[in-house]
């Protein structure tokens, strides 16, 4: 398992960051691009001052919205099941008395 920790001072207190990863299997140099990629976008968005971050975050919904996962296509029913009236039913008439 991979963890870094690290602190930045802010105002009004102390941000401490844990970054973890678990490797399935023992890792090569090629598994760990997207690792790497990860950390370094961690420690860059902890650097950017706050007057840059609303635009940072408008960035990330954008990709958001535009990879996120689709649906799945439902498929429709392999068959179509029609009902059948047996008898007709009329409900009582009632009055409300006051």
């Amino acid at each position: 398992m991979l963890t870094l920790h690290w602190t930045r001072e802010a105002p009004g207190g102390d941000l401490d960051h844990v970054f973890s990863y678990k490797f399935a299997d023992p890792f090569s140099g090629a598994d760990m691009l997207p690792v790497y990629g990860r950390l370094l976008a961690h420690l860059v968005l902890d650097e950017l001052p706050d007057s840059a971050l609303s635009e940072v975050l408008d960035y990330l919904g954008n990709a958001w919205i535009f990879h996120q996962p689709t649906a799945p296509e439902t498929e429709p029913p392999a068959r179509t099941l029609r009902g059948k009236v047996t008898r007709r039913y009329e409900r009582p008439m009632y009055t409300i008395e006051e």
